[in-house]
Order: C-alpha cells, then sequence, then structure tokens
C-alpha cells in the first residue's frame, strides 16, 4: 500500500537532520539508497574540524539562514546570503564552520 508520510523536518535531531535516506526503515516512503536530505541547524560557532568521510556522492548545500563556512581542501566556500549554494561533486572531503545560529539544508544524491 502506498502511504504518505508528514512531519516537520526540525523533528529529526535523533538522525542529525537527516530525514530522507537509506537510513530510514525499510517501507518507509523515505527510504532510499539513491538520495539523502538534511535539514541542517548549527549553533554559532559550532563547527567539524575533521574531514567527513569521502562520499560517492554529489552534495549540495543551501542557505536557508545565518552564515556558514565549507571548507574544502584548497578552498573556503562562504555561504551568507539566503540561498546560497555550494555543489561538492563526489569524493571530495570538507569541514564547515557555523559563523551565526544557521540553518541549511543538504541533499546527497547517488548516480
Amino acid at each position: 500500500m502506498k502511504s504518505i508520510v508528514t512531519g516537520n523536518v526540525r523533528q529529526h535531531d535523533d538522525e542529525r537532520g537527516w530525514f530522507v535516506g537509506a537510513f530510514m526503515p525499510q517501507g518507509d516512503p523515505r527510504h532510499t539508497d539513491r538520495l539523502e536530505i538534511k535539514y541542517g541547524r548549527h549553533a554559532a560557532g559550532e563547527q567539524r574540524t575533521d574531514w567527513t568521510d569521502v562520499h560517492s556522492g554529489v552534495n549540495v548545500c543551501v542557505l536557508i539562514e545565518g552564515s556558514f563556512d565549507l571548507i574544502f581542501p584548497d578552498k573556503t566556500v562562504e555561504l551568507r546570503k539566503k540561498g546560497d549554494y555550494v555543489v561538492c561533486d563526489k569524493s571530495i572531503p570538507y569541514r564547515w564552520k557555523s559563523h551565526l545560529d544557521t540553518e541549511c539544508l543538504t541533499v546527497r544524491w547517488y548516480d
């Protein structure tokens, strides 16, 4: 039977903000191994100092509110205005830093 799932992305703190992807329960329409979607909320000054694991997917991060840096091995991308985004190709590690209380949407897809 087909189903419809509703909710609020802010309720997924247990999943670190991820609400679509392979980590959702089998049979749930949000379960897929081809796409992951995250609604991230980061406090001012919060940062990831370790490099991310290298993924086989393409990432896009869209700034909703705040001020956020994505730090790549050879470049830092500053997201400052609502709607700013960065697309990161496969296998590029990154770190990040939130300058203000920040909200962003991250989508990762796999070929």
